[in-house]
């Protein structure tokens, strides 16, 4: 857990990143913006309160101890040992889940919410739902699969028999193929900070198994006092176009949706003067929620 950021009155701000990442330090590059004003605490997501390795997954603990409210259970306990009655929560990609899930189990805790490359709050429900799931998925697979990522393997010469590649070119590869999926501008993969080094995939899997088959956090989104607002590319993986953000946001009273054009799942990377402007203009917004 890092904590930045303590001048005095500051807004208590919890970051929550996924546990598919490779690493949060990119995100969290980002939030600078606002660590002036803000006691900044971005914690791994483990079920260990002892944890203390900071990373995705990178934590000491059996997989065995791994769950979505573990995770959510650990976020509590943080926030009581820290003495604050109540928090302002952002959240990226898996960790906007954890962020809902908190909402639910204690909603009077969360001042505002801010969910970046945020996954759709809710599983289909009607056959129009899966429809739209469907035709995402396609353009999912068409955008992963997209002429520029091999243009970017060919231009750095790793468009070869993989055997003949160095290990630092073939972290590079893997750079350019995650980058592929994440980012709009994958021409930008050197900005993609750590590596699969980082990252405990059979951590995420076990938390992965905890995950409810269906759910709906919007009853709770809405009813939320405080300012919820998403912020995704329009080019993210998990809604492309936001289109099922849309559809839930529409009409909300406190609800806000920010997308951010020619952007990916990690907006940060492709459009970071917008994405931090959009950033801090969310974080203004939720610490004036009392």
């Amino acid at each position: 857990m890092r904590t930045l950021g303590s001048s005095p009155g500051y807004t208590p701000l919890r970051r929550l990143h996924s546990s598919a990442a490779p690493s949060p330090n990119g995100i969290c590059e980002r939030a600078t913006a606002v660590e002036s004003s803000s006691r900044n605490t971005a914690p791994d997501a483990t079920p260990s309160s002892s944890s203390t390795a900071a990373g995705a997954l990178r934590s000491p603990c059996a997989d065995s101890l791994v769950s979505v409210a573990k995770h959510v259970d650990d976020l509590d306990a943080l926030r009581a040992a820290l003495r604050l009655e109540r928090v302002t929560l952002a959240a990226h990609s898996m960790g906007t889940i954890l962020a809902m899930e908190y909402l639910t189990r204690f909603p009077a805790r969360p001042r505002g919410i801010v969910l970046l490359g945020a996954l759709p709050p809710r599983t289909p429900v009607t056959a129009a739902d899966s429809a739209d799931v469907t035709r995402q998925s396609d353009s999912v697979k068409a955008f992963f699969g997209r002429s520029a990522v091999a243009a970017q393997l060919h231009a750095n010469g790793f468009d070869r028999d993989s055997s003949t590649l160095t290990a630092k070119e073939r972290t590079s590869v893997w750079r350019i193929r995650f980058a592929a999926v994440n980012t709009f501008h994958v021409e930008r993969w050197r900005s993609v900070k750590g590596g699969q080094v980082f990252y405990n995939p059979a951590a995420a899997e076990a938390a992965a198994r905890t995950m409810p088959s269906a759910y709906d956090f919007v009853p709770a989104l809405l009813r939320h006092p405080c300012p919820v607002t998403i912020i995704n590319g329009d080019h993210d993986y998990v809604d492309m176009g936001a289109r099922q953000h849309a559809a839930w946001t529409a009409g909300a009273e406190r609800a806000r949706l920010v997308v951010l054009r020619g952007a990916g799942h990690m907006a940060w990377i492709d459009e970071p003067e917008r994405f931090r402007a959009s950033l801090r203009a969310a974080l203004t917004s939720a610490a004036r929620c009392r």
